[in-house]
């Protein structure tokens, strides 16, 4: 390793999202990266961006045959016995659809990809991982953890007012708790958040303005949360309590729709939750035309 190399490290799925954003951290933290990527525009924007220590590779980690040239690619790039200090797993996709109406084969394709590309990617690559006693860290979304109860709880209301079925008055019934496991898990999240600003420290890069804006909304969160309750109605008053709740979830709702609708049109993998923000505001807005009509 030469002594302007921190380490080496294979990242796949760096064309955009999670894993480009690693990759030109990492470079600019003195990494050599070698970065997966399944198209040669990919790999062109990332030379751009990143210092020459970053070599893009060509990798889909469904297809063995780009595995295997990419395992090659990276040996004879490195000293012989060093090996790769670290694996980033962060290819991945988002099918989206109902369970019962979702075609199989998109089922295996979500499967292919997110779970058996990454064993494949992590069997070719472990013996270089031992030679360089690295780590292997594998990617996920949160979003299948605490995006969608937001929505449920926004639109539960009007759920209820348009669908008088037993689904949307159980959600209606359940709402406040579906919205306190939401603000729960953004509570992780936001230390999670403040635990890598410290690791970093410098390193750690933030916009301002989104950070104000993100901010905001997880005071508002909190503030949710902590009202939650009949006992908080009475301490505020009924206007006072609807007031900031209204306020709260909207700007929450608002938060979510600048973040998720403009990557959306640019990641398919962020398409079902951006549809979810603006499906809820639709919903918002028919039950209050439904109600204006009765």
């Amino acid at each position: 390793m030469s002594g302007s190399e921190r380490g080496r490290v294979l990242i796949t799925g760096t064309s955009t999202g999670i894993g480009r954003a690693c990759a030109v951290l990492l470079d600019r933290q003195g990494y050599r990266v070698f970065a997966g990527v399944r198209r040669v525009q990919d790999a062109e924007s990332l030379r751009k961006e990143a210092s020459e220590r970053l070599v893009p590779v060509m990798l889909d980690i469904t297809d063995a045959r780009q595995i295997a040239e990419a395992r090659t690619q990276v040996e004879a790039s490195v000293e012989p016995e060093s090996g790769l200090t670290g694996l980033l797993n962060c290819a991945g996709i988002m099918v989206a659809g109902a369970l019962e109406s979702l075609p199989l084969d998109r089922l295996r394709w979500q499967l292919e990809v997110n779970l058996i590309g990454q064993v494949a990617v992590t069997q070719a690559f472990l013996p270089l991982i031992r030679q360089g006693h690295g780590r292997i860290i594998n990617i996920g979304s949160g979003n299948g953890r605490f995006a969608f109860p937001f929505m449920g709880a926004y639109a539960a209301s009007s759920l209820r007012r348009l669908w008088r079925v037993p689904a949307t008055a159980w959600l209606l019934r359940n709402r406040r708790y579906v919205g306190l496991s939401f603000a729960v898990a953004h509570a992780v999240h936001a230390l999670a958040v403040l635990g890598l600003a410290t690791l970093l420290g410098d390193a750690f890069e933030y916009d301002p303005v989104s950070l104000g804006f993100g901010g905001l909304a997880y005071v508002f969160v909190a503030a949710l949360a902590a009202t939650s309750s009949d006992r908080a109605v009475a301490a505020l008053g009924p206007a006072r309590w609807r007031r900031l709740h209204r306020i709260g979830v909207h700007y929450v709702w608002f938060v979510f729709a600048v973040t998720e609708i403009p990557v959306a049109l640019h990641s398919p993998q962020h398409f079902a939750l951006a549809g979810l923000v603006v499906g809820g505001a639709a919903l918002r807005v028919a039950a209050a035309r439904a109600g204006r009509q009765r």
